[in-house]
């Protein structure tokens, strides 16, 4: 990537509503979501091949629930979705390209994607044959599917987009998809598998919603996995409407703590995981070090030389994030870049999405790679 120039300091800004997804980000930390309300901020887009194939994925469950293949013969139905997941991903390399100077990796290359292809499309083409079979039974069923449903609810502070909604003659059935595993074992027995609880709780406020706009709760709410296929959830409206009055007395707090510009950051090996703000995160830099490191590293550092041989690299003398602090050499940087940085010793700067290397302290550089000044 380039190089780019450190957002000035974060304004948090009281949230008129909230979702599904928002309520989350609030439970694990105030502070991501104050990121989330400050442009300059949540303008930042960082390249992730693992965000690129969940959007994909996303997007090939979505044309199958409106029924994009429906018309297509049995037989060659597979090599359709294969080509539109195809399309898809090629599309995808060609936004990622545009935001980096260094070349994408060929997809089949990234992590797990041979995985998340297979599964996608095999689920694409259940999601196919259903419709078809819902079709059969009753045409006036299977028009009346809709998906990418937005509803708002609760004087507007509650929102949410419902990947699928089926109106049928029994009543409203309500769809949530996700790429990943949604199960888990249930600490309380050690046995049994539940659905994952942020999982849960985004279904249960999905069902509040479709309550609030059609007047009638949901017959049936299931999260369909890429991976491991539909789970039903059990749910009582009592259950919905306690999910929603902790979902506003958290958006409530959150608001009188933005107000009051004493929002403070959460830091964990977990909570900061996938978080895209860490790299400006003082919390996150301040209290990570090399065990919090996971498929990629952010650190923060002081340039102690410029190394403008080929490879070109730089000397890094590392304070805050998940590395071993001290020095440090960044290999792998673009001539480009270190071009640039020429004459920015002791400058301090922030680098995020660098690999760590096998048996020693160096950092790679990589085509994902982030850097700020």
């Amino acid at each position: 990537m380039y190089i780019y120039d450190h957002p000035a300091g974060l304004i948090a800004k009281p949230l008129l509503r909230t979702s599904p997804a928002t309520n989350e980000a609030l439970r694990e930390c105030f502070l991501r979501a104050a990121f989330q309300t400050d442009q300059q901020y949540s303008d930042i887009n960082l390249v992730s091949t693992y965000a690129s194939l969940g959007s994909i994925s996303h997007h090939l469950l979505e044309v199958a629930s409106r029924g994009e293949f429906d018309d297509i013969s049995e037989d060659v139905l597979e090599e359709a979705i294969r080509e539109r997941w195809m399309e898809c991903v090629q599309s995808e390399v060609q936004s990622l390209q545009d935001r980096t100077i260094i070349s994408v990796p060929l997809p089949v290359k990234w992590p797990k994607y041979a995985l998340r292809m297979v599964a996608a499309c095999r689920a694409a083409f259940r999601i196919t044959l259903k419709r078809r079979g819902k079709r059969s039974e009753a045409e006036h069923e299977f028009a009346a599917n809709q998906t990418e449903v937005w509803y708002e609810g609760y004087s507007g502070k509650l929102v949410g987009r419902i990947d699928l909604i089926r109106h049928t003659s029994s009543g409203i059935e309500l769809v949530d998809y996700k790429s990943g595993l949604v199960i888990e074992q249930d600490e309380i027995d050690g046995t049994s598998k539940r659905i994952k609880e942020p999982y849960e709780r985004q279904v249960l406020l999905y069902a509040a919603l479709v309550y609030e706009n059609e007047r009638q709760w949901p017959i049936m709410v299931t999260v369909e996995s890429l991976v491991d296929g539909p789970h039903i959830v059990r749910f009582t409206p009592e259950a919905a409407r306690q999910a929603v009055d902790e979902a506003l007395r958290l958006l409530d707090t959150y608001n009188r703590q933005a107000a009051a510009r004493s929002i403070r950051g959460a830091p964990s090996p977990s909570t900061c995981y996938w978080c895209g703000f860490k790299a400006f995160c003082t919390y996150f830099l301040e209290a990570a070090d090399i065990s919090w490191s996971g498929f990629s590293t952010t650190v923060i550092g002081k340039v102690k030389s410029i190394h403008l041989d080929y490879p070109s690299s730089i000397s890094l003398d590392i304070t805050g994030g998940d590395h071993h602090k001290g020095l440090a050499n960044i290999r792998g940087i673009p001539m480009e870049l270190t071009n640039i940085l020429n004459g920015s010793e002791d400058d301090i700067i922030l680098l995020s999405n660098i690999k760590r290397t096998p048996g020693s302290n160096d950092l790679l550089f990589d085509w994902s790679s982030m850097l700020w000044r």
